[in-house]
This record gives structure tokens, C-alpha cells and sequence, in this order.
């Protein structure tokens, strides 16, 4: 939040809904609940990293099931306990995940990216294996299968 007020300020324009906008705030940390990405999405942060908070939940599948990517799912849902939200975003990014049933749920979700561990001393770390299984489930759903370009 001090981010954004600082770039108001300098009347600098990171509305990510703009595609002209000079920048893009991104929070990689701090989203525990719907109604801290409901904050943030407010205040026009335009990405997010969740990884803690699906690492925390009892069920990762069930916490990624209540991301609410539209911000009208945030409005309307009576499930704003737990897990992450991260409606109105530009770029959705789920870490941590550790298995192909889980990133299956986080694509249908609407996540764009899915991120993976192979730090051995985290407890979501994966083995080379469990990554490749990931990553040709994430392709079967429509992952691109060539590099991106970045305009």
C-alpha cells in the first residue's frame, strides 16, 4: 500500500487495467484471505504470488477452488474464509503446488502460472518427476508448449 501511495504522489499511472500503465504493482507476499487481495486489488495491484497460504491449508485443492478470479465471484461468495483471492488481477501466479491434481484445479481456477519447489528443505519441495507431471498436466489443459515472447 505504501507503494502505491508513493507512485500516486509522483503521479506515476500502474492502473492494471490501463495497457498503457508505466507500471504494475505486485504483492508476493501477504495474501492470506479473500479480504486481503480484495484490499490490494483496490488499490490496483496487478499481480500476486500465492504459495503461503495454500501451503498453510489443510486442502490446497479446496483453497485454490476459492481463489474467486472475477471480482464479481469475490462480491457474490459466502466463502471468504481461508485460502486466497486475487480477483481483478492481470496475472495470477499459484506456487507451491505439489502435485497434478492440484494444479489441474488451479488452471481451471484461471491461474496463469504455476510455480513448483525443489528447494529440499521446504515442505512443498517436489522431485524432478513430480514436476514434469505437473508440468504436462498444465499442458494438456493449454499451456503453450513453445518459449513466450515478451512484447
Amino acid at each position: 500500500e505504501h507503494v502505491a501511495e508513493l507512485l500516486t504522489e509522483r503521479g506515476c499511472n500502474y492502473d492494471h487495467n490501463d495497457p498503457n500503465a508505466e507500471y504494475t504493482i505486485c504483492s508476493l507476499s501477504g495474501m492470506s484471505t479473500a479480504f486481503d487481495v480484495n484490499r490490494y486489488r483496490k488499490i490496483n495491484v496487478g499481480m500476486c504470488l500465492i504459495g503461503e497460504s495454500l501451503m498453510r491449508a489443510a486442502d490446497p485443492s479446496v483453497a485454490i477452488q476459492g481463489l474467486c478470479l472475477d471480482p464479481a465471484d469475490f462480491a457474490s461468495s459466502t466463502k471468504l474464509a481461508g485460502g486466497a483471492y486475487t480477483g481483478g488481477t492481470k496475472l495470477v501466479k499459484v506456487c507451491g503446488v505439489t502435485n497434478s491434481d492440484d494444479a489441474q484445479v488451479a488452471c481451471q481456477a484461471g491461474a496463469n502460472l504455476i510455480g513448483v519447489i525443489f528447494v529440499p528443505q521446504s515442505k512443498r519441495c517436489v522431485t524432478p518427476d513430480q514436476a514434469k507431471s505437473i508440468v504436462q498436466t498444465v499442458r494438456a489443459f493449454g499451456e503453450r508448449t513453445g518459449r513466450l515472447t515478451l512484447a
